[in-house]
């Protein structure tokens, strides 16, 4: 089967590596995401292993599109009867790249998908799904870039930031997602002790913490995958790649994981979602503001997200936070590496440290870059 692992700008190298390192060795980058092809084993353990992806996609279909009625015509060609029941409850999402100056409205563009499924399922079966646009059975993605759609199946259902290990939060947390990209550029893999001065709810050292326990993020509880309601699931198939994926599980294996914050509540967010994430005996964080955070025993790996003012707090009042933290790493990291992710380069200025490393990535609508220093 033809897949689309859809990625963030500047996730898609990552993305390939996860799938080169579950076997998946067809994998190429392509507006989007990573194309593959795979069968159904390697389907279900992309889905629970891929920790950097958006969704995984399943293509059913693809054809050229110069007009609503061919867009109409194509998806009811495809033969939706064969990939689930028609009383499931669906939702279609339209993603427009390139010229599509065909499309005027992307809302009737999503009704004339809908309809082509609806009908086909009628015709075939004569009954028709009922729309669900918040919590469908079945979701449906419509990619259309210029005069060429590509129709999927959301192999996920839910995206696969949605870990399941989240049950407290705090503000201007980063993606699940987001944090495995960056922890897995860094080149960490378990082998030093990792620390986080300002860890708010926990995201980086958790996904860092996963990756070194090689546990699966789709191993959550609580996730309901999309594929497992398609009549072309194979529980078998499936229960075997959850057996896998459990067999490499080794907490054993983590370093020292630290993390530090002055708001009490985010170390409470922090110690509740690493233990809902299976986590929370490596995880350690202790209250404390930056200039007096203790790194545990090192040379390590220093990595955080720190407020640059886009919604946490004014420029102007952050600049002493940066400076914090450059005496941080000058005063107590010695030999360590770090790795800050900056959505502002003036506040990073104040970090009195040059960067050797830029990688460009997104933060939500926030253009940023992840900077490594090495400390000497």
């Amino acid at each position: 089967m033809k897949c689309l692992a859809t990625a963030a700008a500047g996730s898609d190298g990552v993305v390939a590596d996860e799938l080169a390192g579950l076997g998946i060795e067809s994998a190429e980058r392509v507006a989007g995401g990573i194309a593959f092809e795979c069968d159904e084993a390697h389907l279900y353990r992309a889905l629970l292993g891929l920790r950097a992806a958006n969704r995984l996609l399943v293509e059913v279909g693809s054809f050229n599109a110069f007009t609503h009625d061919r867009l109409y015509a194509g998806v009811k060609r495809i033969a939706w009867e064969g990939w689930f029941d028609p009383d499931a409850t669906l939702a279609v999402d339209v993603h427009l790249s390139g010229d599509n100056r065909w499309v005027k409205h992307g809302g009737f563009t999503v009704l004339r998908v809908k309809d082509a499924i609806c009908d086909r399922l009628r015709d075939a079966t004569g009954r028709r799904p009922s729309i669900d646009k918040r919590h469908p059975a079945v979701r449906v993605h419509a990619r259309i870039r210029a005069n060429r759609a590509a129709i999927y199946l959301d192999a996920g259902g839910e995206p696969l930031f949605k870990r399941g290990w989240r049950v407290a939060d705090h503000p201007a947390h980063l993606r699940e997602t987001l944090a495995a990209v960056i922890v897995q550029l860094t080149g960490w893999r378990g082998d030093r002790p990792l620390f986080d001065p300002l860890c708010g709810s926990g995201t980086l050292l958790i996904e860092a913490a996963l990756i070194a326990a090689r546990i699966a993020p789709g191993l959550a509880p609580g996730r309901d995958y999309g594929c497992r309601r398609w009549r072309t699931f194979e529980p078998a198939v499936w229960e075997q790649a959850v057996a896998v994926a459990r067999e490499q599980i080794d907490l054993n294996r983590c370093p020292a994981i630290v993390g530090s914050d002055n708001d009490p509540a985010a170390i409470a967010a922090t110690r509740a979602n690493a233990q809902a994430a299976g986590v929370g005996e490596v995880v350690r964080v202790t209250e404390a503001a930056v200039g007096d955070a203790l790194a545990p025993t090192g040379p390590g790996v220093l990595i955080t997200n720190p407020p640059y003012g886009e919604r946490l707090g004014d420029k102007r009042a952050l600049a002493p936070l940066y400076g914090e933290i450059g005496h941080l790493l000058k005063g107590r990291c010695g030999g360590w590496e770090a790795y800050l992710l900056s959505g502002d380069r003036d506040l990073t200025r104040h970090l009195h440290l040059k960067a050797s490393r830029r990688w460009p990535l997104r933060n939500g609508p926030i253009d940023c870059r992840l900077l490594r220093y090495e400390v000497r």
